[in-house]
């Protein structure tokens, strides 16, 4: 598994497409999570739960291997959940 936190966007979006078909055809997955208020467009391209990957070259992922997780729309209930425990 990668693990991939980020602030920004992806400026090699071939290369990476490219890198996660490849991937696709292994015992691999990615997580990506987002941090900030970037435009995080391309990594939901990335993680296609609408249908499989395809690269600049046509060539089609065997399986979807990327989760994108948005940090910020979990970060409020994780500092809220923080705050409680040291209170408690």
């Amino acid at each position: 598994m990668l693990l991939i936190i980020t602030d920004g966007v992806i400026s090699d979006m071939a290369d990476t497409k490219r890198a996660i078909v490849y991937a696709s055809t292994l015992p691999y997955s990615v997580i990506i999570v987002g941090v900030g208020t970037a435009d995080f467009s391309a990594m939901d391209a990335l993680d296609c739960d609408s249908g499989l990957l395809r690269d600049q070259d046509g060539h089609v992922a065997q399986r979807d291997v990327v989760q994108f997780v948005p940090f910020r729309n979990f970060e409020v209930k994780i500092v809220f959940s923080v705050l409680i425990f040291m209170i408690a």
